[in-house]
């Protein structure tokens, strides 16, 4: 529904678009007028619980909507800083003076937290709800700027210090681009089978998705938010029924 995470995050969670939820722009919040999809499901007595992995989509926008449980996945944010912080102006220059200076030694969490960690998080979730009727919300960050080579090395190509990359550049990052997909699949197959093994899978509605899609010069351009084109808007559905019904 966006080529960017708040917009489209609003979409899926309350069946509109951009133009009729309103959170489509850097200083709207989701509206509390509306109904999200954690809400629905908690009036239906389900455990809700969300794991957000961007500041985008955070109480700091109102995404806590209908949540049980809301655990932001917060990066390590620079000298300590708070959520609120984060989003000052102040901070993202500072931010881009950090990736250019330290562009060879990054670390992931100084962004995101990892899909191991937060697919951590997701087993504690589940362990402790038990045999309750749950939704979990699992954000996870790969692929997403800057990308990381793997196995990871601490190089990192960003959109803070690359706002416009050399057009020489694209092969690379869609090699690191690949490469982190692949990293975040190893990672969901593990978790997969450690579903299997605790006898959650069979039971359980799993959907895969989402936020955006990126750009590699395709139309002359690079990164998200930028334009509606199928590079940025074209993403995966996959959806796994109780019992595998309708497989394939």
């Amino acid at each position: 529904a966006a080529s960017w995470t708040r917009a489209s995050f609003a979409s899926l969670l309350t069946s509109m678009p951009p133009s009729s939820h309103s959170c489509d722009v850097k200083v709207a919040s989701l509206p509390n007028e509306l109904e999200t999809l954690a809400e629905v499901l908690k009036g239906q007595g389900f455990v809700t619980g969300a794991l957000p992995n961007n500041i985008n989509v955070t109480r700091s926008f109102n995404f806590q909507q209908g949540f049980d449980w809301f655990n932001y996945q917060a990066p390590a944010y620079i000298a300590g800083a708070t959520e609120s912080a984060s989003q000052l102006s102040m901070y993202n220059v500072v931010r881009k003076v950090f990736d250019r200076v330290f562009r060879g030694q990054k670390r992931v969490e100084d962004y995101y937290q990892p899909t191991d960690v937060v697919l951590g998080n997701a087993q504690r979730f589940m362990e402790h709800y038990g045999d309750s009727r749950w939704f979990l919300m699992v954000h996870l960050m790969e692929p997403h700027d800057p990308y990381f080579e793997r196995p990871f090395n601490g190089v990192g190509y960003g959109r803070a210090e690359h706002e416009v990359p050399d057009a020489a550049d694209v092969d690379y990052l869609k090699d690191l681009y690949r490469g982190e997909i692949k990293w975040m699949d190893d990672r969901i197959g593990e978790f997969v089978a450690w579903l299997k093994e605790q006898e959650i899978y069979d039971d359980t509605l799993v959907i895969l998705t989402s936020d955006h899609g990126e750009e590699f010069l395709e139309h002359g351009g690079w990164w998200h938010g930028t334009t509606l084109y199928e590079e940025q808007i074209h993403v995966p559905l996959v959806l796994k029924l109780p019992e595998s019904r309708w497989a394939g």
